[in-house]
């Protein structure tokens, strides 16, 4: 295939995740290895990208790495708590410092649009402002945090005009008082605050290699407990805090992964590590809504004659028969269970999208049919193949005959198809 057709196929697939991030808020955070990582360029951009396709942005920065090299570098002292670090009024200076800088340097990022360009006629426009309210942490267990903070309050109402105005907000680790104090704070409480005050859609971290190695690709919040109970991973502590305040998915993705925001927003297995409540993978039963996406699946094995062709007012009927793994909303597998008086079953219709053959899809899903017969009570189930025998034996079905067939199947067992008949039955 072309690279022109590649990028047209390509291009194609992206669509319906275009259309349903369109109008959603996303909340990104960069840490302080983001903003020194070479890559950055290229984050900026893709995020000047999703502002263009409707995107709402709220971009989190945090300067945590630069403050620690710069107070080491002039040899200022100050002492770091269960992973917080304290800081002085001294401190303090360097961190407005370094927070302001770094604005200015994103912003300046976000203005070039130079002919030749990436961002060249994209015209963003970005906005900071105090929209973050904090307060003192206080003093814990004796020690005295003086100007480290914690978030009290987001500003949604007005970062909510800003976005629907297309406009991408900036939020730094910097947080304020109704005294007219500023406070340090955590630049992931920012986000996961900003996020939850928002109602937003996603929350993504942007994450070293180092904290994504390892990790599944999908994960539930109780299996990132048990990940976060091993070993510090601030960035998957962020995302677990995020799954907490209600945000529906939550993303790590490599920072220095070039295109790694646009694979994992609009592609349907992504690049990055997602937590959610809800699983991003599903098997259940199949409904009208999945009877094109059934066809789909089935039609390169009809044509090239391993299942007999069904009609879509034939499925349409059938459809309360049919079980379908659903991934991202997209039906990627699907099998059939047909009952019959006798007691038996017969299990037809297995396919799996050709992304993921060798993923063990149909394993699963025949897995869900015969714990669903086990529980309709029935006892034995068979299958008709001309091509697939080898994996339904590997699965405890045995060679059997018509004979076994239940009348009305054998009645119209097609005898010139020669298709095998294995059975198993059901303990």
């Amino acid at each position: 295939m072309s690279s022109s057709n590649s990028f047209v196929q390509a291009f194609r697939q992206s669509a319906p995740y275009i259309n349903s991030h369109r109008g959603k808020t996303v909340v990104i955070t960069l840490d302080g290895y983001a903003l020194k990582s070479p890559n950055l360029v290229n984050i900026v951009h893709d995020i000047a990208l999703l502002n263009s396709l409707g995107v709402r942005i709220v971009l989190v920065y945090g300067t945590r790495l630069q403050i620690t090299e710069r107070l080491d570098a002039e040899g200022i002292e100050y002492q770091v708590k269960n992973g917080i670090r304290t800081t002085s009024q001294e401190v303090m200076q360097h961190v407005k410092a370094i927070s302001g800088g770094t604005r200015i340097e994103l912003e300046a990022l976000f203005s070039n649009g130079l002919p030749g360009t990436q961002m060249h006629g994209a015209d963003i426009s970005t906005v900071s402002g105090n929209f973050v309210s904090a307060k003192p942490l206080g003093v814990i267990n004796g020690v005295d945090f003086h100007f480290t903070g914690t978030v009290r309050r987001i500003d949604h109402e007005t970062i909510n005009h800003l976005l629907d105005n297309r406009v991408i907000v900036l939020l730094s680790n910097i947080g304020y008082s109704s005294t007219g104090e500023c406070f340090n704070v955590s630049s992931k409480e920012v986000a996961v605050k900003a996020a939850q005050a928002l109602r937003a859609d996603k929350l993504i971290v942007l994450a070293r290699d180092q904290d994504t190695q390892g990790l599944p690709h999908e994960m539930m919040p109780e299996q990132a407990r048990d990940i976060l109970s091993q070993g510090n991973n601030p960035p998957l502590a962020a995302l677990l805090n995020g799954a907490r305040a209600g945000i529906p998915r939550n993303h790590m993705i490599s920072l220095d992964e070039d295109g790694g925001l646009l694979s994992e927003l609009f592609t349907r297995d992504g690049c990055g590590i997602m937590l959610s409540h809800s699983a991003f993978e599903t098997i259940r039963q199949a409904n009208s809504m999945d009877i094109a996406s059934i066809m789909e699946l089935l039609k390169p094995l009809e044509d090239a004659g391993y299942l007999v062709k069904r009609e879509r007012e034939l499925l349409e009927r059938e459809i309360n028969h049919f079980a379908v793994i659903s991934r991202d909303n997209s039906v990627i597998a699907c099998s059939a269970l047909y009952p019959y008086d006798d007691g038996s079953a017969e299990v037809a219709c297995v396919a799996t999208h050709p992304d993921y053959r060798g993923d063990n899809k149909a394993s699963l899903i025949l897995d869900y049919l015969e714990n669903k017969a086990r529980s309709d009570g029935l006892e034995i189930l068979f299958v008709l193949t001309t091509q697939s025998s080898h994996f339904f034996r590997e699965r405890g079905y045995e060679v059997s005959s018509p004979d076994m067939l239940p009348q009305q199947k054998r009645d119209l067992y097609n005898w010139q198809r020669n298709s095998q008949i294995l059975a198993k039955e059901l303990n």
